[in-house]
């Protein structure tokens, strides 16, 4: 741990006073792919876990999968809140992305989880996957983009997909990397109706 920290700091030193210049383009750049899931039926928070999206959530969801599974690359690793609604929301991304099942994670965690939470997810997933997507809730789907990427979004809204890409090579540097936007996709640009 003292190692990875180690090296965290001397890159960042280097980074801060342009001793080096990393060339992204001879390695492979992390990337993430934040989606918040979509518009869910009301409920009690004694319910809260088991909502279904809503019929604008499962069309919205419909057609934010098409649109992304279209305009990006896909993504080699997922995780999902265990959430019914963020499970809903990405079978539609999986139909369309044919994920191995093997690379995707439901974890209760990141329903309720924080931050941090999700910081340790990432940093857990296998460096052969570059281009992670991650399901999850508000607030901390909204916190990890100001967070971590190079936008100020707010209040993320349901559905929305925002893509990061990091200068890092492996998911224990990518957060504190530089990072760079690459695309944000709000799903009620998208709507039909």
């Amino acid at each position: 741990m003292a190692e990875k920290n180690k090296l965290k700091a001397i890159l960042s030193i280097y980074k801060r006073y342009n001793i080096i210049k990393i060339n992204t383009e001879d390695r492979p750049m992390k990337s993430i792919t934040y989606i918040r899931h979509a518009n869910a039926e009301g409920g009690t928070f004694s319910n809260d876990f088991a909502r279904n999206l809503s019929q604008t959530g499962r069309d919205d969801a419909f057609n934010m999968a098409n649109i992304f599974s279209n305009e990006n690359e896909r993504p080699d690793f997922v995780l999902s809140s265990s959430a019914v609604r963020a499970v809903q929301t990405f079978c539609y991304f999986a139909d369309r992305l044919a994920i191995p099942k093997e690379n995707i994670i439901y974890d209760k965690a990141l329903y309720m989880g924080n931050c941090r939470t999700l910081c340790r997810a990432i940093e857990a997933v296998p460096e052969q996957h570059n281009n992670l997507m991650i399901v999850g809730h508000n607030p901390t789907i909204s916190e990890m983009i100001c967070r971590y990427g190079d936008v100020t979004i707010g209040n993320v809204p349901p559905c929305t997909i925002v893509k990061i890409n990091y200068d890092a090579d492996t998911w224990s540097l990518a957060l504190d990397s530089a990072a760079k936007v690459a695309a944000v996709y709000y799903s009620s640009k998208f709507r039909t109706k």
